[in-house]
């Protein structure tokens, strides 16, 4: 009809104008501001965790410090027969006090005095820190000099070593400064023997003839020894000792 006005709903088309999802530039910043959370909260974990590490690595030098410091001071008594190499964490026998002959695995009665008499005291700072958390062992460490096979210095050179465990268990081969069975308990269970055969030449061959103590400690996150418990058989050293090889 002629002058009839018509009115147009326009709700519905208000209604499908408005969107539904968020812009994409808005999702966009969502994801960027989630992103930020996770590497904010990450970070903070890694700090805490360097925080920590380091603090567990000061602690570990400083315990080693206090160990090997103490050995120092009890080897001074000795009178430059025994040397403590601190940063390396080694203990050497100076001059003939502990060196072997020719072709020997058996040490001089000089030698096996003085590593009876420190032996002991030795022990004894290894015992006063055992709740240390980060000491190890002790390694005997036998060295031959460049004569002989590669093969045949490798076995000497542990056999030298094996010979330091049996002076230090079996008293017949020096009555002087004898090893309680606490003490050689602990031997047993803190001692262990390496070779080390030529590779470390002293300057002549009669100081390369020689032993050494390595002080060992577990590094950060190291797994820890199970030890034994002091119902340990020692047994005998008459096979090793029976002869040169």
């Amino acid at each position: 009809m002629i002058g009839t006005r018509i009115f147009l709903n326009r709700g519905e088309t208000d209604e499908a104008e408005k969107p539904f999802w968020i812009s994409f530039s808005d999702f966009m910043t969502a994801l960027m501001a989630l992103f930020l959370i996770v590497m904010a909260t990450s970070l903070l974990i890694m700090s805490a965790t360097l925080r920590d590490m380091n603090k567990d690595k000061k602690e570990r030098n400083q315990d080693i410090d206090l160990i090997m410091n103490k050995i120092d001071k009890v080897a001074q008594k000795y009178k430059g027969a025994i040397k403590v190499d601190i940063p390396n964490k080694r203990i050497t026998f100076n001059g003939n006090s502990a060196k072997f002959d020719h072709d020997s695995h058996e040490i001089q009665i000089k030698g096996i005095n003085l590593i009876r008499q420190f032996t002991p005291d030795l022990i004894n700072i290894i015992t006063d820190y055992q709740d240390n958390k980060w000491f190890k062992s002790i390694i005997i460490k036998g060295f031959t000099d460049s004569s002989g096979s590669y093969l045949y210095n490798l076995l000497l050179s542990q056999r030298r070593a094996s010979s330091v465990v049996c002076i230090l268990l079996e008293d017949k081969y020096s009555e002087l400064y004898k090893l309680t069975v606490a003490n050689k308990q602990s031997v047993a269970k803190y001692f262990q023997v390496g070779g080390v055969s030529s590779n470390f030449l002293k300057e002549t061959s009669a100081d390369s003839r020689r032993v050494e103590f390595g002080v060992e400690f577990y590094a950060l996150n190291e797994e820890k020894y199970v030890r034994e418990s002091n119902n340990l058989s020692f047994g005998d050293c008459r096979s090793l000792m029976s002869g040169k090889k």
